[in-house]
């Protein structure tokens, strides 16, 4: 089983990977903005330059940040998680 933590920041994910990083000698190993996405033109234009999506590994253990549209001025301007459940992985 494997739990994976789906995470949202209100607008500040790139900054809180990137503190995370430092913070748990992790790897950012994938971050793409809103505006390089397939959501470009569906975004306002001070969302192009968020994250659209963003990969944390801490050793084997996997952070990710995943929203297919952003989370303007809704119930998530504070920071979010969600859990992702695998009951199909190996055993930690």
């Amino acid at each position: 089983m494997r739990l994976t933590p789906n995470l949202a920041f209100g607008g500040q994910c790139e900054a809180a990977f990137k503190f995370y990083e430092r913070c748990f000698g992790g790897k950012i190993v994938f971050m793409l903005t809103y505006g390089k996405s397939p959501m470009a033109e569906q975004v306002p234009p001070r969302w192009r330059e968020k994250i659209f999506h963003a990969t944390l590994t801490v050793g084997d253990n996997v952070m990710v940040r995943w929203r297919p549209k952003p989370l303007i001025d809704t119930v998530f301007t504070i920071p979010a998680l969600f859990l992702r459940y695998n009951p199909r992985t190996e055993s930690l």
